[in-house]
């Protein structure tokens, strides 16, 4: 279940499952800049027929994602948007690396399911 954000004490989100620990013998991927853990591949899941899909922003920067069921080492900040979203039916948020703040990606959530779209080359293998 996730905590709705509480943007007047700059919170953000979290999952209930925020001290759960990757299981690096899964397949954990880390975040590349810092080194900790953010998901595994255990709980990579497939959105629209595809775990890994490549979408552009407003922007034109283009981003190819892999979609996770769970990342206890990600955290939601900001507001929820339905703006530009690469997902129908779900609102996006700013997902960040919880130690260090490095944007990882994104956290859709709709009225009755929730994963991650992490960018993929700001992941690394775990050991």
């Amino acid at each position: 279940m996730l905590l709705k954000d509480d943007a007047s004490r700059g919170t953000g989100s979290d999952l209930d499952s925020r001290h759960r620990e990757v299981p690096e013998h899964q397949g954990g991927l880390l975040c590349s800049l810092c080194q900790s853990p953010v998901t595994s591949r255990a709980w990579a899941i497939s959105m629209s027929g595809s775990h890994a899909r490549s979408f552009v922003n407003p922007h034109a920067i283009e981003f190819r994602i892999g979609c996770f069921a769970d990342a206890p080492g990600c955290v939601g900040r900001g507001e929820e948007s339905s703006y530009w979203t690469w997902f129908p039916g779900f609102t996006w948020q700013i997902a960040l690396c919880r130690r260090c703040g490095e944007h990882l990606g994104w956290l859709f959530r709709s009225s009755d399911a929730s994963f991650f779209g992490l960018i993929l080359d700001r992941l690394a293998e775990g050991d």
